[in-house]
């Protein structure tokens, strides 16, 4: 009889952990979304600010993420835990700001903590119209959910000047990156609103997100401005500084000068309203 009710409590043991591992992620992780500007015009650069908290002794062995805009055009923009993109993610730079510590802890995953992440979009790749946001956790087969606030692209009035650009050579701190990519928007008749951003990803990601201070000059052949902004390299901390971009308009491609990173023939993609 003793040897039966150990086996009992054992059975009931084990089926009360498997139940925790079926269900824990949903109760274990919570995640939250805001949009900086929910009501960008068409061109606007806009973040989202993304979080996902392991509560506190739990561990969830989290895959990857999954941003989901649905509406004129559906867009799942997939991407790890450490911010690297795997596919969909179209318009969007994205910078992981914090991460729990990954380890043991009655299995292997992410330990007490709370990711954060930031999501610049770029609505020049998307069309005027309303869209519903999601979040999703996809942990160890299972999913978490998050529906985040409504996304409304207003079509632009104003003339601006709004480029893509890709490519090139990034020389950052005597370290070449590659993957390059330049996107920025600059309306002409009041510049301090233009805004974009410049990342590079080789061994280590760059990343480099700033405003526009003013236009040096704007001609036939030539765009250039002074902004100002923050720099990455990996895991470092982030560095204010300013930099001069210059847009070479006949040759279609651009350039950025910084004390310490310089970026050049970044070959121009895309080019409306220069």
């Amino acid at each position: 009889m003793k040897n039966r009710a150990n086996l009992i409590s054992g059975s009931i043991a084990l089926g009360l952990s498997i139940l925790l591992l079926m269900v824990g992620p949903a109760h274990a992780f919570i995640l939250d979304m805001n949009i900086t500007d929910k009501t960008p015009s068409l061109g606007d650069i806009t973040t989202f600010k993304l979080s996902a908290e392991v509560e506190e002794n739990e561990v969830v062995p989290i895959d990857y993420f999954v941003l989901k805009l649905d509406g004129v055009e559906n867009t799942a923009c997939k991407f790890l835990p450490n911010a690297t993109i795997l596919e969909g993610c179209s318009g969007m730079t994205i910078s992981a700001l914090s991460s729990p510590e990954f380890g043991y802890s009655y299995g292997y995953g992410f330990l007490t903590g709370k990711f954060t992440f930031e999501i610049d979009l770029d609505t020049s790749f998307y069309s005027v119209g309303h869209y519903t946001t999601k979040l999703i956790a996809f942990t160890n087969g299972n999913s978490v959910e998050f529906l985040g606030e409504d996304l409304n692209i207003k079509a632009t009035k104003v003339t601006a000047c709004s480029v893509r650009a890709e490519d090139g050579l990034l020389i950052v701190e005597d370290k070449e990156i590659t993957k390059n990519k330049l996107n920025f928007r600059i309306p002409l008749q009041k510049a301090s609103q233009g805004q974009g951003f410049l990342t590079g990803q080789n061994k280590g990601r760059f990343s480099y997100k700033f405003d526009v201070q003013e236009i040096k000059r704007n001609d036939d052949k030539i765009l250039r401005v002074v902004t100002n902004g923050e720099y990455k390299l990996g895991q470092k901390k982030g560095v204010i500084s300013h930099a001069i971009i210059t847009l070479d308009k006949k040759k279609k491609t651009v350039s950025v000068v910084n004390d310490v990173f310089q970026a050049e023939n970044l070959e121009v993609s895309f080019m409306k309203g220069c």
